[in-house]
């Protein structure tokens, strides 16, 4: 039995100091029964003694034989940390821990994660959590092995960490870049911008806020954040290759130019600086180089998605869609999160008319950022443009209608639609419907997005009387250059009386390419406006216009956004592309009184003035040096059914004409024009063989041809044929020019009637069919009827000098102009139906 009067006395001993004392009276205690808190005792008398080993050596025997004694574990844990065996000190430290000893938690944690002991980190981490011992820096670094080991309880750990230390700049920091590998980009930001709020020179956090910024699109905010990393750190490869990359995708060439050397010489070795350095060779314009350069940097980062995503951004703008494609799929595939690589991929396929691919693409993109309103403008307006069904149509139609209408009541906002969206709606037309409503939704789902979008030139808010000068009036176009806009406008612009109207050209097309005026001549004015939607604002606003006439709107973004904002009183569009705009600030839509059937109002937002002529003033034809059939690659012995649309004109009931007139001739050969996507050449190839069958064996596809052979081909055609609901315009008054009867089917509107409306011109009105089998009678005649097809020709050549440089219109519009611009003094619109103003109840 233990002498309890001799352990006292060794506990005296120990008090007084007299640790030799102690010591003996503590083992001749232990020699008659273990106890571990005398071995704990006897440990600290011989610790205090230096006898260090001696005591260690007693506390792991009484460990062994008292597993679960805290004090014993956690006083053999501190003697083995003393020594530096960190690894050694964790068991005896789990137990100490598990006793709810604070001081024992702590250890544990700070032991644990020095010898890298991570499970003891979290479980220690989680007990001083619940005690409220866990400390800011413990927090941190608690997150930080959550984060980097992608615990499933990491956003636990954030939210403990912040909501006990707000003021944490690692916490925030550590949060930014959980969410960034959850693909959270713009919350990412927001957490970034909030470390950055507390410590403003952390370099990771400003580094990485700058590639958020690029992620979201915001790159001229990223380019400024990478600008500030670069102070803080001038010579980081990281921050020079970032800065290179983004200066040479959205900012300065010279100045990628210049970060890309430096970042190659920070980090001679680092693949991805030499990658930066190619891309900013590519936007040098050493395309074919730096394409090489590129791929070889590539070679050794295969695993890189954002270099693959770079590379994709190269190939496209080259015309390498097929690489491209390639590219941005590899990116996706390596990182299936990675935004731009889905956007950019997105933008890729819709450019390639894979539609289906385009909306998967986009439909992932707004998985990871849902509330993105440019993603899903973009969404919305991505279908198919080879349709194969009316039901497909209607399908479609709906689609963009529900999104259209959840998106304006979204309380979202576009920055700037050109840089966000920069797609008009050019596909719709091509349904055969009437899209005025449709137009009109798209327009206010715009407005309601991006109000700026309504921009109103300080001129246009008093207009002044004209009081005797001439009238301002402006023209505006990307397409002034050998385009059909250019055809359809040219005349009329060339010949307004000089003495009335002072005539200034608009367009981001640089001036030595704009075709208008003859040599020697020229407009009162050009305005190269840019490719920026403010500025190009903010220039033609300057120009304080009376009216402002848009030869298209449709064809393109820039015009199209343009068309929101009221620049003059008077604002007019032309039939560039032959549909209503559904703009509020677009006053007049250009027309033909022979063109449009009555109640046409119902087609337009805007006020439709039906000129007595075609409204257009269009050139002469060249002389066309002929060429044999065989320089087409097609059969002298074939009768020739040209159809020279583009291939989303093909409307699913053309099929059955097509497929009457193979049957009806069967020495005809139907030739259509290859698209430059071929990927819609298929597409429509695909119908066709599914609704002909095979028939399909005489269409024989052409590629695109110069202008002088295109005509060459035409002028061996028996016929033109003319598609469905949006008819041929520059390609009909061609054929007519030349002699080639040209068949249509007209349509409710313009778009599907331009061709009825030169043949009432020149009165031929033979080759305007009733209905689908009488276009198809109409087609056989021009091509198994010699004699009936010599008299309609005949008719054409005697009439067809009649449509070219036909200035009836221009003095039409001469006479129109001014009368609406008077009306608009006095806040009204004309009603005018060939050369009159017609009351607006009329």
């Amino acid at each position: 039995m233990n002498d309890l009067s001799s352990l006292d006395a060794a506990r005296s001993a120990h008090h007084a100091g007299d640790l030799p004392r102690a010591i003996a009276g503590y083992r001749a205690f232990l020699a008659e029964a273990p106890d571990p808190e005398v071995s704990n005792l006897l440990a600290i008398a011989l610790d205090g003694s230096g006898a260090a080993e001696m005591a260690e050596a007693t506390l792991a025997e009484a460990f062994s034989q008292h597993p679960s004694h805290a004090g014993v574990a956690l006083n053999l844990a501190r003697l083995r940390l003393r020594r530096g065996a960190a690894a050694e000190a964790l068991e005896p430290l789990r137990i100490a821990a598990a006793s709810g000893d604070p001081s024992a938690a702590g250890l544990l944690f700070e032991t644990a994660w020095a010898a890298g002991s991570h499970a003891d980190v979290v479980t220690s981490g989680k007990r001083l959590a619940e005690t409220g011992g866990l400390d800011e820096s413990q927090a941190e670094r608690l997150a930080e092995l959550a984060v980097r080991s992608g615990s499933a309880e990491t956003d636990a750990f954030l939210k403990m960490g912040l909501a006990r230390f707000p003021l944490s700049a690692r916490l925030h920091l550590l949060q930014a870049h959980h969410l960034a590998r959850k693909g959270a980009s713009r919350d990412a930001l927001t957490a970034f911008s909030k470390s950055l709020a507390i410590a403003p020179t952390d370099l990771d956090a400003t580094h990485n806020a700058a590639r958020m910024l690029d992620l979201l699109g915001d790159f001229a905010s990223a380019i400024r954040m990478n600008s500030r990393s670069r102070a803080l750190a001038p010579v980081w490869a990281d921050g020079l290759t970032l800065g290179a990359r983004l200066e040479a995708l959205h900012g300065s060439v010279a100045t990628a130019r210049r970060l890309g050397k430096e970042a190659v010489a920070s980090a001679p070795h680092s693949a991805t600086a030499h990658a930066a350095k190619a891309l900013a060779a590519f936007a040098a314009g050493r395309q074919e180089a730096a394409i090489a350069e590129h791929r070889r940097s590539l070679l050794l980062v295969p695993g890189d998605a954002s270099e693959w995503n770079d590379r994709g951004a190269m190939l496209k703008p080259f015309g390498a869609n097929g690489a491209a494609d390639t590219a941005f799929r590899r990116a996706r595939l390596i990182a299936p999160e990675l935004l731009p690589a889905i956007k950019n991929h997105a933008a890729l396929l819709f450019d390639m008319t894979d539609m289906k691919g385009a909306a998967t693409a986009y439909d992932a993109a707004l998985a990871l950022v849902p509330d993105d309103a440019a993603l899903a403008v973009k969404r919305a307006m991505t279908f198919p443009t080879i349709l194969r069904s009316e039901a497909e149509i209607d399908a479609i139609r709906a689609d963009i209608e529900a999104r259209m209408r959840t998106l304006k009541s979204s309380g979202g906002r576009i920055a700037d639609p050109l840089k966000d969206v920069g797609r008009p709606n050019f596909y719709l037309a091509y349904h055969g419907r009437n899209d005025r409503d449709l137009q009109t939704l798209i327009a206010e789902t715009y407005l309601a997005l991006c109000p700026e979008l309504g921009f109103v030139a300080p001129h246009c808010c008093a207009p002044a009387p004209l009081d005797g000068r001439r009238l301002r009036i402006g023209f505006l176009s990307r397409y002034f250059y050998d385009h059909s806009v250019k055809f359809i406008s040219e005349g009329i612009i060339r010949n307004l009386d000089p003495k009335r109207f002072e005539v200034h050209l608009i367009s981001p097309t640089a001036e030595e390419k704009v075709d208008i005026f003859p040599p020697g001549s020229g407009p009162a004015g050009f305005t190269r406006i840019p490719e920026d939607l403010s500025k190009a604002r903010a220039e033609i606003a300057a120009l304080e216009l009376d009216v402002l006439v848009f030869g298209d709107i449709g064809m393109e973004p820039l015009s199209y956004y343009l068309g929101f904002s009221r620049f003059a009183p008077v604002q007019c569009v032309m039939q560039g592309h032959p549909v209503t705009t559904g703009l509020p600030h677009m006053d007049y839509f250009v027309c033909g009184a022979l063109q449009e059937i009555e109640g046409c109002e119902a087609h337009y937002t805007e006020s439709p003035i039906r000129t007595a002529d075609i409204p257009l003033c269009y050139p002469a034809l060249p002389k066309v040096p002929p060429k044999p059939l065989s320089h087409f690659g097609l059969p002298e012995e074939r009768t020739l059914y040209f159809c020279p649309q583009t291939l989303f004109k093909f409307h699913p009931d053309f099929d059955a004409i097509l497929g009457g007139i193979l049957e009806g001739d069967p020495n005809g050969m139907v030739v259509l024009l290859k698209d430059r996507q071929e990927t819609r050449n298929r597409q429509l190839q695909a119908r066709l063989d599914d609704t002909l069958g095979a028939l399909t064996e005489r269409i024989h596809w052409v590629g695109r041809t110069p202008k002088l052979d295109y005509y060459a081909l035409l002028m061996h055609s028996a016929v033109m044929l003319d598609t469905t609901h949006f008819c041929g315009g520059n390609t009909t008054i061609q054929a007519l020019g030349l002699g080639i009867p040209p068949v249509t089917l007209p349509a409710d509107y313009v778009r599907g009637r331009m061709t009825i409306g030169w043949l009432k011109a020149i009165d031929v009105m033979e080759l305007v069919a009733k209905d689908h089998a009488d276009y198809v009678r109409i087609a056989l005649a021009c091509g198994t009827d010699p004699e009936w097809r010599a008299r309609v020709v005949g008719k054409i050549e005697a009439r067809k000098h009649e449509l070219i440089e036909n200035q009836g219109c221009v003095r039409e519009l001469e006479a129109f102009f001014p009368k609406a611009y008077d009306a608009a003094l006095r806040g009204e619109r004309l009603r005018w139906i060939a050369g009159a103003d017609r009351p607006l109840d009329g």
